[in-house]
């Protein structure tokens, strides 16, 4: 049916008087954008806040609750770390990297001088050269940990003490108890530790390490000797790791936010292609997405096609001809009859009840698409003539 748009309305944001340099939102409520005046000067914007003008801004960082933000800006006296509380000067010749904890209460910082990068908590300065990859705080966000590598072999930083050495280190993040998990490559087999301790059996690989917000449960997909794949789920309610069944192919690890559950497509042994939630193996079409979970975890979803795509949601199929796509980016909301995403003009919600679309104004471009469970309705951000909207549709 013909699109309606008496459940959408736009808000304008800003009104496009200074240049729209870049935009976006976090996964909560936050939106913010940076502008750039005629004189080259930036400005950021988040919410209500509005900054002064810099000569160069980061994007910001916002803490899982939301609750606060950061950002790095460059003005003519240097480099100064701007947060929702407070203004902080820095000797930098170049920002790094703004970590919260999982609690949202305390943050970690990063800058570069010179030839060294330079760490900073509240409890710890630390200088050094030799971090690689990604940087890792713990759940109160007084301790952080890091790869290191030097000369070829790798060691895991945590809290100044340094782990065993590996030829190959893959960081998931931090258990809860401030131990530092990892999967680790002695030169032959792959395992995965939490601290010391050897958690998993040996594999010949291991891919798409994940680990929940506040490190609960981790999972992964390993390979086996024999070339076949299985998906791993390691949690302290475990007496030893949950391995699920051999297959051709596992891609799309997705993990439940709260339990210890996992999703993933697979190709099984007879070459059909699945979606595995946990155990329960579900058809779905002969092509499928990779899985999601909803915000609060009660729904594992995703799009399967045939002909037409379908949504299934808990392996019931929710009937959605003509417009759902394997490689679009949708959101939900939980035990709802209706899904949204972001055309490249528009911000659309389809009831898959009634099969009618809701759609707000057309925009030049629009950003993808989230559901504000505050709100209680779904957003996208867009841009008409250098003009910032939010769009929200509630159903």
């Amino acid at each position: 049916m013909s699109a309606k748009a008496d459940k959408c309305y736009e808000v304008r944001l800003l009104d496009g008087s200074e240049q729209l340099v870049d935009f976006g939102f976090d996964t909560t409520y936050n939106w913010w954008a940076t502008t750039q005046s005629f004189s080259n000067r930036k400005k950021m914007y988040i919410n209500e806040y509005t900054s002064e003008n810099y000569l160069e801004l980061s994007k910001p960082q916002f803490s899982p609750d939301g609750e606060k933000w950061a950002f790095f800006a460059k003005d003519m006296g240097g480099w100064n770390l701007i947060t929702n509380e407070k203004e902080i000067q820095i000797l930098a010749d170049n920002p790094g990297t703004v970590l919260f904890g999982s609690d949202s209460q305390k943050m970690i910082y990063s800058f570069y001088r010179a030839d060294n990068e330079f760490i900073i908590s509240e409890e710890d300065t630390l200088q050094m050269r030799f971090r690689s990859g990604s940087l890792f705080i713990n759940n109160t966000g007084d301790k952080f940990a890091f790869v290191e590598s030097r000369g070829g072999i790798k060691t895991i930083y945590n809290d100044g003490k340094i782990s065993q050495s590996f030829q190959d280190i893959i960081p998931f993040g931090y258990w809860h108890d401030d131990r530092f998990a990892y999967a680790a490559y002695d030169g032959s087999t792959w395992s995965v530790f939490i601290g010391n301790k050897r958690v998993s059996n040996i594999y010949q690989d291991i891919s798409e390490a994940r680990i929940n917000l506040t490190g609960d449960y981790l999972a992964f997909i390993a390979t086996l000797s024999v070339g076949r794949f299985e998906a791993v789920l390691i949690s302290d309610m475990m007496s030893q790791p949950l391995t699920g069944k051999n297959y051709k192919l596992i891609t799309g690890l997705a993990i439940h936010p709260h339990e210890p559950m996992l999703a993933y497509k697979a190709i099984d042994l007879q070459n059909n292609e699945i979606v595995v939630f946990n155990s329960v193996e579900y058809s779905g079409g002969r092509e499928n997405s990779v899985p999601s979970f909803s915000y609060d975890g009660s729904e594992m979803y995703f799009i399967a096609c045939t002909i037409d795509c379908n949504l299934v949601v808990n392996g019931k199929k929710i009937t959605a001809p003509n417009g759902l796509f394997l490689d679009g980016i949708y959101a939900r909301k939980p035990k709802s009859n209706s899904i949204a995403y972001a055309t490249s003009t528009s911000l659309v919600v389809r009831d898959l009840e009634t099969q009618i679309l809701y759609a707000g104004a057309m925009m030049d471009y629009t950003s993808v698409v989230r559901f504000n469970w505050r709100m209680n309705e779904y957003e996208s951000l867009g841009v008409i003539n250098n003009r910032l909207y939010i769009q929200a549709c509630g159903l």
